[in-house]
């Protein structure tokens, strides 16, 4: 049996002759070497330097990762909002609508300021009681510069409410015309 170490009680130099001079043949192999306590202390040392380089790096890099994501977060926002009016052809708004009744048709008809309908309903049971803009409008008298009241002694006693969506609603002058 082969011993486990040889020429140990010589010096490195020495040591390297005699293998030279006494092995039958110099080949390459591989084999597992065996580090010694000071090599492994050093790993160890080594180790240690480069969590804290890595654990530094990290750092940074998640300070610059917050950055980013500030910066791309309205982006993505943006993005979603554009890619939804591209997909959807349209978005969903709350703004001032004109609400108009046709007691004919039993509809409720939504129009925007530019005059475009963009809801149109059944009648509900609260709104079936005629206005009188609605009748205004079914005698055909929606025009506001030619709004017809049947007395001229009433018509001085009304005036004209001056809002742009209501030029033609009128209310009374005097508290004797409120019950009407």
């Amino acid at each position: 049996m082969m011993q486990e170490r040889i020429y140990q009680d010589k010096t490195p130099v020495e040591r390297l002759e005699m293998l030279e001079a006494t092995a039958d043949k110099k080949v390459f192999a591989n084999y597992e070497r065996q580090f010694s306590n000071q090599e492994i202390e050093r790993f160890h040392e080594q180790l240690s330097d480069i969590v804290i380089e890595i654990q530094k790096i990290e750092s940074e890099k998640s300070k610059a990762s917050k950055v980013f994501s500030e910066q791309l977060g309205p982006l993505k926002k943006r993005l979603r909002e554009i890619a939804d009016n591209v997909r959807f052809r349209g978005r969903m708004v709350e703004e001032i609508v004109y609400q108009f009744i046709d007691h004919d048709s039993n509809k409720v008809s939504l129009y925007t300021q530019e005059g475009v309908c963009v809801n149109e309903r059944p009648l509900k049971f609260d709104e079936q009681q005629r206005s009188l803009m609605s009748e205004l409008r079914n005698n055909g008298q929606d025009n506001e510069e030619t709004v017809d009241v049947e007395h001229e002694e009433e018509q001085e006693d009304w005036e004209t409410l001056d809002t742009p969506a209501a030029k033609t609603k009128f209310k009374p002058k005097s508290k004797a015309h409120k019950g009407m």
